[in-house]
């Protein structure tokens, strides 16, 4: 199973259609979003849709359960991107994630903001 977090937003969306257009079979596509009733369409699709809240990482064990690859589509809030990404990471570990990708950031090797402490 392949675990596309973000997945309620623009880029995960895009990935999910992109996963489905190479011919992944929507059950084996899962789709971590912060509010899985914002998410019907993707369920509609027979992508298995689950709570996955960076913010809430009493929500990940159950989004990674049975996952074996992970997106993580990496937040856009500066100052939480730090512990989002840990959490999802530490989850990620815990539930046996075969292989993990992290998208980063938009030019992320020529940005001004401080992404690192």
């Amino acid at each position: 199973m392949i675990l596309v977090t973000g997945a309620g937003g623009s880029l995960g969306r895009l990935t999910i259609d992109a996963l489905l257009a190479r011919g992944v079979p929507a059950g084996d596509i899962i789709a971590g979003v912060r509010s899985p009733e914002r998410a019907k369409d993707l369920a509609a699709l027979g992508v298995e849709v689950r709570e996955a809240d960076h913010d809430r990482p009493d929500t990940l064990p159950g989004a990674l359960d049975g996952a074996r690859r992970v997106l993580l589509i990496s937040g856009n809030e500066v100052g939480r991107r730090e512990p989002q990404h840990r959490a999802v990471i530490d989850a990620a570990l815990a539930a046996g994630v075969e292989h993990l990708a992290y998208t980063s950031i938009l030019h992320a090797d020529t940005t001004p903001l401080a992404l690192a402490p």
